[in-house]
């Protein structure tokens, strides 16, 4: 069972750090310019690839393929885009990044993820340039969970393989105000891809 717990802690202390400042939203840079609007990005025949967008942010998720064979590299990334009136702005989330990863067994009891630091930095974000995350594996589990050599050896590949079946796989941006304020911005996006 992955450490879900951990989690929860995670997310309660930057939302008690974040609960000791006063509420304001990310700190732009000085500008008037006006915002482009986050148009949808096109997608290859093949891929699977999904997106959503809150307030002024886009994030999307994409794999190289919908069908993989078992045991083969997945190809997964995702992108976080800021597409507000500012030429920049800072975001505030933990020192691991404000984009993760999650993964879901469809019709099946494998879930994984996301973990991140418990710890709050500035992020610059550019208008218009995506900041790109390959995929990556967080979690944990107990040596005592019934699927505990199943995530022994999914954690010690560098690669995503997964067996046979459908997965679901999520991208989740998380991110605060100036010095770690509150309201929190979060973002969710995921896509299915199937492994034969």
């Amino acid at each position: 069972m992955v450490n879900r717990t951990r989690n929860t802690a995670l997310l309660g202390t930057a939302l008690l750090i974040a609960a000791c400042t006063a509420a304001t939203p990310p700190t732009p840079a000085a500008s008037s310019a006006p915002s482009a609007p986050l148009a949808p990005e096109s997608q290859a025949v093949g891929q699977a690839r999904a997106e959503t967008v809150e307030g002024n942010f886009r994030l999307a998720i994409n794999a190289g393929r919908a069908t993989y064979q078992a045991g083969e590299p997945i190809e997964m990334e995702a992108a976080l885009t800021y597409g507000g009136p500012e030429p920049e702005v800072r975001v505030w989330g933990s020192g691991s990044g404000v984009v993760h990863f999650a993964i879901e067994q469809v019709n099946g009891p494998l879930a994984m993820g996301p973990a991140a630091t418990d710890d709050c930095v500035p992020h610059q974000m550019l208008r218009g340039q995506p900041k790109t995350v390959p995929f990556t594996k967080s979690g944990g589990f107990s040596a005592d969970d019934p699927d505990a050599d199943f995530w022994r050896d999914f954690f010690s590949d560098p690669q995503l393989r997964l067996p046979a079946g459908q997965w679901r796989v999520i991208a989740k941006a998380s991110f605060l105000g100036p010095d770690c304020s509150l309201p929190e911005t979060a973002l969710d996006a995921g896509v299915t891809i199937t492994v034969q």
